[in-house]
């Protein structure tokens, strides 16, 4: 029977909760700390070196200014010509349509391990992008886990560096809402604006919205000094109880 307690989860939470933005001497002690305490648990643990650059920052940045320039221009062209005004809605719209598959592309390719000396094109373009840090993952298996790849894997997983934006969570994710929702509105508005002038008014007010809103955005930065309670010490805390707990399971493989 697996007895799982939030109390001592809290606690190996505790532990870490202190600023170690990662490539920090405090992100490499709470690593080792980790690893010490998993190898207590009985678990074998191995390190997966790696090196990122934070292009996806600067994409960010650029798809932001992107947008608000393409909705402030159509605002001021507006009445110009209908072709200029609808050429520039779909720039706008295509923009939005594939900010998450270039993000996402942006993100996997700014990751290299150790020993990466071909990288592609697009690797090399992410690389010479924003900042870069080398820090490391931690593995860690049971000695009797078994080792054929046909039977499915569990994996708990947590990152243990404490994140330094300097604008909370919960701002970041509502202002990108307002500029992604808010832009699509604008197109829609400024579209049926063709149609009938009576939504000319609307769509400037939510256009306007949406370049303010987008302003913080082009300053989220890094290098606050969170003890990232939540993020993610929180996570580190539950997952290490987890590997406590299933450590005890002499059946499990």
């Amino acid at each position: 029977m697996i007895v799982f307690n939030p109390t001592i989860a809290l606690d190996y939470a505790r532990k870490i909760s202190c600023p170690r933005q990662v490539g920090t001497i405090e992100e490499k002690q709470v690593a080792q700390e980790i690893a010490d305490q998993l190898t207590l648990f009985g678990f074998t643990v191995n390190f997966q070196p790696f090196q990122f650059s934070t292009a996806l920052g600067v994409f960010l940045t650029a798809e932001v200014i992107t947008g608000q320039v393409l909705i402030l221009t159509t605002i001021l062209t507006y009445g110009v010509s209908q072709w200029l005004t609808l050429l520039q809605i779909v720039l706008l719209v295509f923009l939005i349509a594939f900010i998450g598959p270039i993000n996402k592309k942006v993100q996997t390719s700014s990751i290299q391990s150790e020993d990466n000396e071909h990288p592609t094109l697009w690797s090399s373009i992410c690389w010479r992008l924003g900042a870069h840090y080398r820090t490391k993952n931690l593995v860690a298996a049971l000695p009797n886990s078994s080792k054929d790849p046909t039977l499915p894997h569990l994996y708990l997983v947590a990152h243990y560096d404490s994140k330094s934006q300097k604008i909370p969570l919960v701002i970041r994710i509502a202002l990108f809402v307002i500029v992604i929702l808010g832009s699509l509105g604008f197109a829609g508005l400024t579209t049926l604006s063709l149609i009938n002038e009576v939504f000319t008014p609307l769509a400037i007010i939510i256009g306007s919205a949406v370049i303010l809103a987008g302003i913080p955005l082009l300053f989220l930065g890094y290098g606050n000094n969170s003890p990232g309670a939540i993020d993610n010490a929180s996570g580190v805390g539950l997952v290490l109880h987890l590997a406590e707990v299933i450590s005890k399971q002499p059946t499990l493989i």
